[in-house]
């Protein structure tokens, strides 16, 4: 492997990627690595086929219970969050009353820290990372990463160099709603688990 080439992908004037090819100008090619650009992989969520969960906006508290719909305004999860002297809790159940994730405060740290359940078996965490301004979170949870403006909720989480799920806000005939887009319905459950316990992290002073 003696050459390199350089691929550029766009869409009019929009640069959209890059892939770095490595090569022995006859027959072999190896592809050394692939970089899409963030707005882009939006976009590819956008059009893509994927699924979206909504939350009617409102103020969060470690007392609401309130429900998560399907794209269709349907009811699909119901969210009932507590209070404990031992810690916050938040309970997501399914319509037929099964609880399927809960979302546990995390003691004695120095900052907010919360475990997430799913099915019963620990999944992974979200850990609020200290800075002077925007809060930043890190996730031990499933191998992805999360970037983007978590208090404005418009941000995007990642899997390897590809965003898997987008979560923001628009607004809905019953008022601005918190839409979370997700690629792979697969990731249902974890893309809803996460986007509950970074917003708990967010209401929680430490």
């Amino acid at each position: 492997m003696n050459s390199l080439t350089v691929l550029t992908v766009w869409n009019g004037e929009r640069f959209v990627g890059l892939a770095r090819v490595l090569d022995d100008t006859e027959m072999l090619a190896q592809i050394h690595y692939v970089i899409v650009h963030p707005d882009m992989q939006y976009e590819m969520i956008k059009e893509s086929e994927c699924m979206q969960l909504l939350i009617k906006q409102k103020v969060f508290s470690f007392t609401d219970t309130y429900d998560v719909y399907d794209e269709k305004e349907e009811p699909k999860y119901f969210v009932k969050a507590e209070f404990f002297a031992l810690g916050h809790q938040i309970h997501v159940y399914d319509k037929s009353g099964r609880e399927v994730g809960m979302v546990k405060q995390r003691l004695l740290t120095l900052l907010p820290a919360f475990d997430i359940e799913i099915g019963g078996k620990e999944f992974g965490s979200v850990q609020k990372e200290f800075t002077f301004f925007k809060p930043r979170y890190e996730l031990d949870y499933n191998g992805w990463r999360c970037e983007g403006d978590f208090l404005a909720w418009d941000y995007d989480v990642y899997e390897e160099c590809c965003a898997v799920v987008h979560i923001s806000k628009k607004p809905f005939h019953w008022g601005d709603t918190y839409v979370i887009d997700i690629l792979d319905p697969k990731d249902e459950i974890m893309a809803l688990m996460l986007a509950i316990a970074i917003d708990a992290a967010n209401c929680t002073n430490k």
